[in-house]
C-alpha cells in the first residue's frame, strides 16, 4: 500500500479485551476430544479418592488433592482464561489492520505484522473472529471493535479473503 490509508472496515476501532473474549477463545482452542479425555480422566481420579476415601474415612489431605486435581481440570473452561486477561489489562487498548501482506496489530506500546501464510485457521463467530496463529493462540477480534455489525462483517470477509489466498 503505497501511503494510502485502507477503508475504515479494515481497521478496528482501538478496544480492549474483556474477560468474556478469553472464554470464548478456551471454548474455541480446546478440541471436543480433549475435553473429553480430561473429563474421564478426572472422573477417574475422582472414582479412586472417592473409594480410597470410603475405605479409610474422611481425611482432609484426600478431600483437599481431590478438590485440587478437580480445579487443575476445570482450568482451560474457569481460572485459565480468567488469570490471561488479568495479564493482558496491562497492555490497554490496541487495534488490528488488515493489510495485503500481513495482519498488523499496533497499540501505545508495540506493534507488529503477522503474515498471513504463517496464520494457522480462521474461527467466526456471531460476535468474534479469532485468527489462530498456532492450535491454542489466537488474536480475537470482537464486534464491538467496529462501529457497525457491516464494518465487521466487512472485516471478518476480508481477513477470511486474505487468509484463502495464502492458504
Amino acid at each position: 500500500m503505497s501511503g494510502e490509508r485502507p477503508s475504515p472496515s479494515l481497521t478496528t476501532l482501538p478496544f480492549d479485551y474483556e474477560a468474556s473474549d478469553f472464554l470464548a477463545l478456551s471454548r474455541h482452542s480446546v478440541r471436543w476430544w480433549q475435553a473429553a479425555l480430561s473429563a474421564i480422566f478426572a472422573a477417574g481420579l475422582l472414582y479412586f479418592f472417592a473409594s480410597l476415601m470410603m475405605e479409610v474415612g474422611f481425611d482432609w489431605l484426600l478431600a483437599a488433592l481431590t478438590l485440587l486435581i478437580l480445579l487443575i481440570f476445570a482450568g482451560p473452561w474457569t481460572w485459565r482464561p480468567l488469570l490471561i486477561f488479568w495479564a493482558a489489562k496491562r497492555e490497554r487498548y490496541g487495534q488490528f489492520e488488515i493489510e495485503p501482506e500481513a495482519l498488523r496489530y499496533s497499540s501505545p506500546r508495540s506493534s507488529a505484522n503477522f503474515a498471513w501464510s504463517g496464520l494457522k485457521r480462521l474461527c467466526r463467530t456471531r460476535d468474534r473472529l479469532f485468527i489462530f496463529s498456532s492450535k491454542a493462540v489466537a488474536f480475537m477480534i470482537p464486534s464491538r471493535a467496529f462501529q457497525s455489525d457491516a464494518d465487521f462483517e466487512q472485516f471478518a470477509a476480508a481477513a477470511q479473503a486474505r487468509w484463502d489466498e495464502y492458504h
